[in-house]
């Protein structure tokens, strides 16, 4: 495929462009990239991940676009690097003006963990997470106290028509995957919400 090496070549360009914009910072780590890469792809199909295209199309523009606005607003507004430590969750307040949808994305690199069996690797949908580090992203809407939670896949649709497989996602806990987007759309009304890694 040559999805790989645009997309690779796509981000080392947004790294320059970073650069110029950081001269003094350190590089971004892989799974902020990866964060990035997910955050800003053009979706299709039905909201949310699918079986056919992922979280979308990768969209340099949109990358670079982040990257100078978490510039303009100030370095660490809209793109975070942190740790974590069991029990101490992190939260973050987001102001959203009125006609303005919110989309936020955690991703982080998990170490190697102890996989199943390999005959079973095979199975569309593995039972039991792997993960070793299980991260949650939340966003309240702390006018209401409803609280939105990422993308899952539904694993049942795996193997399923095209038009059940381009509509396969929900919102719920996710416990399989080391990344998780919360997307919410906009509405007439400014809201403040609360962000949370826990």
């Amino acid at each position: 495929s040559f999805a790989a090496p645009q997309v690779q070549g796509a981000r080392a360009l947004a790294q320059q462009r970073r650069a110029q914009l950081f001269p003094a910072a350190g590089p971004l780590l892989a799974s902020t990239w990866r964060a990035l890469a997910i955050h800003t792809a053009l979706d299709l199909n039905s909201p949310g991940p699918d079986y056919y295209f992922g979280w979308g199309i990768f969209d340099a523009a949109r990358v670079v676009e982040t990257l100078e606005a978490d510039a303009s607003l100030g370095r660490g507004a809209l793109i975070k690097e942190f740790e974590i430590a069991q029990g101490q969750p992190k939260s973050f307040l987001v102001e959203l003006p009125a006609y303005t949808a919110g989309t936020w994305t955690v991703a982080w690199s998990d170490p190697a963990g102890n996989p199943p069996a390999l005959d079973t690797l095979d199975e569309p949908y593995l039972p039991t997470a792997i993960l070793v580090n299980n991260l949650d992203l939340t966003v309240q809407n702390l006018g209401t106290g409803t609280t939105h939670y990422p993308w899952i896949l539904n694993p049942d649709l795996a193997n399923e028509t095209s038009a059940a497989r381009s509509a396969a996602a929900t919102t719920g806990v996710d416990n399989l995957n080391n990344v998780e987007r919360i997307d919410i759309a906009a509405t007439s009304q400014a809201r403040t919400f609360r962000v949370t890694v826990t």
